[in-house]
């Protein structure tokens, strides 16, 4: 029987080695945009453009880890490894296709995107192209390390996802300084420290997985799978491609005006953007303690205790929201210095970073719920919400290019409100139904 959890206290301890990984899971970013801060604004711009480019590309396929950790939890309740063992290879075998075309359109595409699209400028396209260049052919082996630590995550491993990051950024710092301090690599050193850390990364998640379960990795790819398994899971990863494509979108086109607006506010967009990423990814940890925890729950015996589990998961997700607007507030400039230290982007940044801060219970509400669906499979749910707050947000951004009604800044955080909003009120229609059915 598992033991349910229904206490703020017991989620928030629960959370707190899954939110620890994935607030260090992006440094590699943060690692790289802290480092060319110090050199020069282009170098923090192109930094900027580029690491915007791969994490929407990443983040468009993190179906395969929410979809990996949402389906081994399942399977782990019912104590079948067969189904395990199915899910990895199908996602292992989806990620094989989804790496060349996302390597393809990379290196033949990315002038196009850079030069026609975001209209960078020749100094800020050559920098930001050397990085995306590095990177590109190394796609599948960080797909495939992102489906074992989702499937890590969905045994509640937390605590070893957690070491795996913490060993992976420590490498990636130590390197990544030799390369740019010492060696005078500037983008380039960059890049390479971040694919040496997520090789060894796969490497360190690949032996830990696999000595757990009751078969190898060679056992895993032997394992037949038939064009049914293939379709069950396309038809699921179909919801969650939607869900990424916009949420990547959104951040696609807010970088694209961000640009167009100079290297500036390309510089500060992007130093803000870390901030409420690295603050959305602390409390993402919540949303893996619902979508691991909160899924074996509602798929074994003890569905009843889901309800008073997920109320107890809002409830920790709107405080740790609470606390970081506060935290924003306060500690705004100093925030804010851990990536430039250039005065007119601090500025820059100060004039919108209030707020960004009162979007933080939203963003933390949104977090939670999207694990609860992700736990239900309500894949189409998160799908319907993100789509909808794409034609709000992005027809937000479009009428402000053009009329100029408020603050370009200002505008784009205004959008990201708006996608979040969205989010929240498809999710909260579905949580009452499944808590209505479940009484």
């Amino acid at each position: 029987m598992l033991s349910v959890k229904t206490s703020v206290k017991d989620i928030l301890i629960l959370s707190i080695p899954a939110s620890l990984a994935v607030m260090i899971e992006p440094l590699a970013a943060m690692v790289d945009t802290s480092f060319m801060g110090r050199i020069g604004t282009d170098e923090l711009a192109a930094i900027g453009i580029a690491v915007n480019v791969l994490m929407s590309i990443s983040w468009m396929f993190n179906l395969l880890l929410y979809q990996v950790t949402a389906e081994v939890a399942k399977s782990e309740s019912i104590g079948n490894a067969l189904a395990v063992k199915k899910s990895l290879k199908v996602a292992v075998i989806s990620s094989f296709f989804i790496s060349i075309i996302i390597c393809s359109v990379l290196l033949y595409s990315t002038g196009f995107i850079l030069l026609d699209i975001m209209q960078v400028n020749s100094k800020v396209f050559l920098l930001a192209k050397n990085y995306i260049y590095i990177r590109a052919p190394f796609f599948l082996f960080f797909l495939i390390g992102s489906i074992f630590l989702g499937a890590l995550r969905g045994r509640l491993g937390h605590k070893k996802v957690l070491f795996i990051a913490v060993f992976e950024t420590l490498i990636n710092i130590l390197i990544t300084w030799y390369l740019v301090v010492l060696c005078d690599y500037s983008v380039v050193g960059a890049a390479v420290g971040t694919v040496v850390a997520k090789l060894i990364s796969l490497a360190l998640s690949s032996l830990i997985l696999f000595r757990d379960l009751e078969f190898g990795f060679f056992d895993m790819l032997s394992y037949k799978i038939g064009i049914r398994d293939l379709m069950r899971f396309g038809i699921k990863s179909s919801y969650m491609f939607v869900r990424s494509f916009s949420l990547q979108l959104l951040f696609i086109l807010a970088v694209t005006y961000a640009s167009r607006q100079g290297s500036l506010s390309l510089a500060s967009y992007q130093v803000c953007l870390e901030l409420w990423l690295l603050f959305s990814f602390v409390v993402e940890g919540i949303s893996i303690v619902c979508t691991a925890e909160g899924g074996q729950l509602y798929n074994s015996r003890e569905k009843i205790g889901w309800n008073d589990f997920s109320f107890a998961a809002l409830k920790a997700s709107f405080l740790l929201g609470v606390l970081f607007l506060f935290l924003f507030i306060i500690f705004s400039r100093e925030f804010i210095s851990i990536f430039t230290n250039q005065k007119d982007v601090i500025l820059l940044c100060l004039s919108v970073f209030y707020f960004i801060a009162l979007l933080q219970p939203l963003n933390s509400i949104v977090f939670a719920l999207d694990g609860l669906m992700f736990g239900t499979e309500e894949f189409s749910t998160l799908a319907k919400g993100c789509l909808s707050g794409l034609f709000v947000s992005s027809g937000l951004i479009f009428l402000n290019s053009f009329f100029k009604l408020l603050d370009p800044m200002l505008s784009l955080w205004i959008a990201m409100g708006l996608m979040n909003l969205f989010r929240m009120l498809f999710s909260l229609n579905s949580y009452f139904r499944i808590r209505k059915s479940l009484v």
